[in-house]
């Protein structure tokens, strides 16, 4: 109950250090008429007992006190406005393969599949036509969508915590880019009809089983096959642990090598081949299990995204107290050369 230091050789001072301003004589504790005072600092004398007579005891505030005990802070739960998205991966293909508008429910485009040979002849040899031979080709768009939906109630009580709608068009446009850099990959229309087919799917020749831990000789001989087969490879893909075990092999005999720009600033290891630095990436779509991992070797010149709808959005009808939109793209994948490119398979540990 002391409020200020005194002198307490001094009876006043004694009696000032116990209870401050009150008077003589005053009643500061009794509980049975419910009546406590306390001296605030400074000396002013308070009243601490309840309304109904119930004594209030000072306690220091304990926020590890149970609720309802004495002591209990009232400590509201604050989140994070950020949400951490453990489930999103990078898409670095959907910059890298070039998008072509494309008109029509289908990608169409010409091969020139047989050249006319030039020949050597006489002084005055017969004009003979020299024809070369094209096909037409063709591949199917395929439709990718996805849903969304935030109720009334949703958007306006987390207002203060976050724009509910908004997140939820963010989310829904990387689930988007997700899948289309995973049917870049991995799409396969004999498994799922609706999608398209993938590199793994279209790029099948010069393609060769490892069926163990891969090396720099397995690399260079799939390289060697693509440029024979007159290929002109300019990146290759595989999954983390693949290219760890690259650039490992590479530190042998380089100890040190520069990385080399791939696209809009991004940097990959660079693989010096007889054909020219070669740049390798890691994608997280890329099988990764000991015994299915590969590496894909690419001529990007010849690869296209078709693009008949790039990702849009659009509002759905108000028919409830929810804000509803759905997300959409058309297109699929088209690989014009693949005899010039081809794949690694089968690779372990």
């Amino acid at each position: 109950m002391a409020w200020e230091t005194e002198d307490i050789t001094d009876a006043g001072g004694m009696y000032r250090t116990s209870f401050g301003k009150m008077l003589d004589g005053t009643v500061y504790d009794d509980g049975m008429r419910g009546i406590r005072k306390g001296v605030a600092p400074g000396g002013e004398v308070y009243d601490t007992a309840t309304p109904d007579g119930m004594v209030a005891f000072q306690k220091a505030i304990n926020i590890g006190a149970s609720s309802a005990a004495a002591g209990y802070a009232l400590t509201p739960i604050v989140y994070d406005p950020e949400v951490i998205d453990i489930t999103r991966k990078m898409t670095p293909l959907q910059t890298i393969f070039k998008k072509r508008t494309n008109y029509g429910k289908t990608a169409n485009y010409y091969r020139l599949t047989g050249r006319g040979a030039a020949t050597w002849g006489t002084e005055d040899a017969a004009l003979n036509e020299a024809d070369d031979t094209r096909e037409a080709a063709s591949s199917d768009i395929k439709f990718l969508r996805v849903t969304g939906r935030v109720t009334g109630v949703a958007n306006a009580s987390g207002a203060h915590f976050y724009n509910a709608l908004q997140e939820e068009v963010m989310e829904k446009s990387k689930s988007m880019a997700m899948e289309v850099e995973d049917s870049i990959i991995n799409g396969d229309t004999a498994t799922t009809s609706t999608e398209p087919n993938g590199l793994i799917k279209r790029l099948t020749a010069n393609t060769t089983a490892v069926s163990a831990a891969v090396t720099l000789e397995d690399i260079n001989g799939l390289l060697d096959d693509c440029f024979v087969d007159l290929g002109n490879i300019n990146l290759m893909i595989t999954d983390a642990y693949t290219l760890t075990a690259i650039r490992e092999q590479m530190q042998d005999f380089v100890r040190y090598q520069d990385p080399v720009k791939v696209g809009w600033g991004m940097e990959a290891v660079a693989f010096n081949s007889n054909h020219g630095l070669v740049p390798i990436i890691a994608s997280q779509c890329m099988p990764s299990t000991s015994g299915s991992r590969q590496i894909i070797a690419c001529d990007t010149n010849t690869i296209e995204q078709r693009v008949l709808v790039d990702v849009s959005y659009e509002d759905l009808a108000k028919t409830s107290d929810s804000m509803k939109f759905f997300m959409k793209s058309y297109r699929c994948l088209i690989a014009k050369f693949p005899e010039g490119n081809g794949q690694l398979t089968g690779i372990t540990d």
